[in-house]
């Protein structure tokens, strides 16, 4: 978001054209490891960069089963939210811990809030009341989990219901 407001008097796109990371790569000690490329993958993406990539092997995940199902994941969820139509919104979230969770919003109308890992936040919906449907998607293998319906009106707790990586999709 720093890069976002150094431009912002000359707004452009801003793009990702190499995420380093790998479980064999030459930064291992510095934790550049194949779950930091696919957090900074996702961080970018809900941060609003108009493209990220990953770095071909051995110094990022190239087009490995992990980076695969992590853009597989992003296509899916835009079916539903066009992204380009989202923005970060971060004062959305409370009882949120440093790292835990990121979201994007068409406040009023669209949300998505990504976890790295397991969590639970507090999303604001006080300013609406619309009745929203809740969709879950794994970063891990791209299949959507529960739905439910949410009505807005108030902050709903989002808990994370499994191990790794996940995405809630409000529309």
């Amino acid at each position: 978001q720093y890069v976002f407001r150094y431009i912002s008097g000359h707004p452009r796109p801003v793009n990702s054209t190499k995420l380093y990371g790998s479980d064999q790569g030459p930064w291992l000690d510095r934790g550049i490891t194949g779950s930091h490329a696919i957090e900074t993958f996702f961080r970018n993406i809900v941060g609003g960069f108009a493209s990220s990539r990953f770095h071909r092997p051995p110094s990022g995940l190239g087009l490995s089963e992990p980076s695969i199902q992590s853009i597989r994941t992003v296509r899916k969820i835009e079916e539903i939210v066009k992204l380009w139509d989202i923005s970060p919104r971060m004062d959305l979230l409370s009882d949120v811990e440093e790292s835990e969770a990121y979201v994007a919003a068409k406040e009023g109308e669209q949300y998505v809030v990504y976890f790295p890992k397991d969590g639970s936040v507090k999303l604001d919906l006080s300013g609406t009341s619309k009745r929203y449907r809740l969709k879950w998607i794994s970063i891990k293998d791209s299949s959507w989990g529960k739905v439910r319906n949410i009505q807005g009106g108030d902050a709903i707790t989002l808990e994370t219901t499994g191990a790794g990586g996940s995405l809630a999709v409000l529309y």
